[in-house]
């Protein structure tokens, strides 16, 4: 089964994801510039990791927790922000993110933090479909 993780971000951690799931073929990394098209693509498509920047025009990333959790996504929440936007990154942890990143994120850190997230997302994948089977 392909893992799909959506980018609302700049170019730069984007560009550093791709590259580490480059050698990765039941990785897709998708894009997107604002909240809004995070929300809608987070509707349309099945991610099993989506890192957003919380400073992102149009809902910000705070609306856009609780937007995530009002319609129960199924996808881990990783905060990407600067120094300065701590307080909004623990009111985002508090929604339910994942982690807290700081930009420019740093690639190694941010294998760290994605490879655990996708076998955890595997197994739950694997439960759901075992839960399938028996009923």
């Amino acid at each position: 089964m392909q893992r799909r993780i959506l980018v609302a971000d700049g170019d730069s951690t984007c560009h550093a994801l791709k590259k580490l799931v480059a050698d990765d073929s039941e990785l897709q990394v998708d894009e997107v510039a604002d909240s809004s098209a995070a929300l809608q693509a987070l509707c349309e498509q099945s991610y099993s990791i989506f890192l957003m920047d919380l400073m992102m025009p149009r809902l910000g990333g705070a609306r856009l927790m609780e937007e995530i959790l009002q319609r129960n996504l199924p996808v881990t929440v990783i905060v990407m922000t600067g120094p300065s936007a701590i307080d909004q990154a623990v009111q985002a942890i508090r929604l339910g993110a994942y982690d807290i990143l700081t930009n420019p994120v740093d690639g190694h850190h941010l294998r760290l933090v994605v490879q655990p997230i996708l076998r955890e997302r595997r197994l739950q994948d694997e439960i759901a479909s075992l839960r399938e089977q028996l009923q």
